[in-house]
């Protein structure tokens, strides 16, 4: 595939992109850092990637003062702590490696977001069923048919892309038109 056929074929699966989910999380991302709650982000590879890069920007990109501890949010990317992933890899199984450290921090009232391009990350799904379990909020964003992810979570945006780039690409860019609402003008 040429590099003009890829941004075409982004482009054609850009459009089909369903906003009122997209709204949904900017409405849940704000109502979760004015309760006081923290958001949780997790996915495998390029989806712990762009979760990782959406912790971040909430971590900085919406605050108006650096100097002042208002207006910023709490947000954790459960995808980043290298040790804490292998040593329940290794300790109890790859399925655990976002659920066990959730249940250290998680409560009522959070939010969960969980990215996957299959819909299908056990992982993800585990720590779905628990912050569902709790009584956190859980959204996801998933690609392909959605797989279990999609049924395991209250909200979804499904972009439904059967190319895993794509799908993370266009994942990337909804997070950041999110952010986006959230910045200072």
């Amino acid at each position: 595939m040429k590099p003009i056929d890829y941004f075409s074929l982004l482009q054609k699966e850009a459009v089909k992109i369903d906003f009122d989910p997209v709204e949904k999380l900017i409405s849940l991302v704000i109502e979760t850092k004015d309760s006081g709650h923290t958001v949780y982000a997790c996915g495998n590879g390029g989806s712990g990637a762009n979760a990782s890069h959406f912790v971040q920007d909430l971590l900085k990109c919406p605050i108006r003062d650096f100097t002042s501890a208002n207006g910023r949010f709490k947000a954790i990317c459960l995808s980043d702590n290298t040790p804490v992933i292998m040593a329940y890899a290794n300790d109890m199984s790859y399925e655990d490696i976002f659920v066990q450290p959730l249940m250290n921090f998680c409560q009522k009232g959070d939010l969960l977001l969980g990215l996957s391009g299959s819909g299908n990350s056990r992982n993800v799904i585990k720590a779905f069923e628990y912050g569902n379990s709790i009584g956190a909020t859980t959204f996801s964003i998933v690609g392909f048919d959605g797989g279990d992810l999609k049924s395991n979570s209250q909200h979804t945006l499904h972009i439904a892309s059967n190319n895993m780039q794509v799908y993370e690409d266009l994942a990337m860019v909804v997070l950041h038109s999110v952010v986006s609402t959230l910045k200072p003008s």
